[in-house]
């Protein structure tokens, strides 16, 4: 399985940030390796809540079904905010119940504040079995990354306003307006007028 990571130094330790999957198993000579025993002690998994896997967060965003086709219509969240900071990068991620949860009884299309921690494992089937067993099989031997799910609350509907993105990049949607030859955009709660 092929990675791209950020190499990242942290608190003496080497960080490797999981950036994203980029192709089922194939390892190939000259392919950067660090042995399962060197974890967590000479490097370090961060998930793509952008904290160590293992790392207790608080998150917000819509409850669905994922679209994804090796995961297909199992629960997940579109994160809206990690932390109270708000994100616009599209960040689905399975969630699951912790252990003392029943069950998460969360409405599709509802929105939620989840307390958190990411993890993730291997699944699946190696491809050189399928290649051995003559089977062409499109799903291999992948790395899946997954939240579980401390406390849940329904929340009000995430907007974001302009004043939550100040000093970042930000794609704010609205109505394009004039305004004495200034152009602006109009969301739900003000205008927000452009410098030219």
């Amino acid at each position: 399985m092929t990675f791209l990571f950020e190499v990242v130094i942290h608190e003496n330790h080497l960080m490797l940030r999981l950036l994203f999957l980029v192709s089922f198993l194939n390892v190939a000579v000259g392919q950067d390796s660090i042995n399962i025993r060197d974890l967590p002690n000479k490097a370090v998994l961060i998930g793509e809540l952008g904290k160590p896997l293992g790392t207790l967060v608080t998150i917000e965003g819509v409850y669905t079904l994922s679209s994804i086709e090796f995961i297909k219509n199992r629960p997940c969240i579109m994160v809206q905010k990690i932390n109270d900071e708000f994100i616009q990068h599209r960040l689905q991620i399975i969630i699951e119940k912790y252990n003392f949860y029943d069950s998460l009884d969360l409405g599709v299309g509802g929105t939620y504040r989840l307390r958190v921690f990411e993890t993730g494992s291997f699944v699946g089937t190696p491809r050189a079995v399928w290649d051995e067993m003559n089977i062409n099989y499109p799903v291999g031997f992948h790395f899946i990354n997954k939240v579980k799910v401390m406390t849940v609350e329904s929340i009000n509907k995430i907007n974001w306003l302009p004043q939550d993105f100040l000093g970042r990049e930000a794609c704010l949607t609205g109505n394009a307006i004039n305004i004495n030859d200034s152009a602006g955009i109009e969301y739900p709660d003000g205008i927000l007028m452009l410098k030219e």
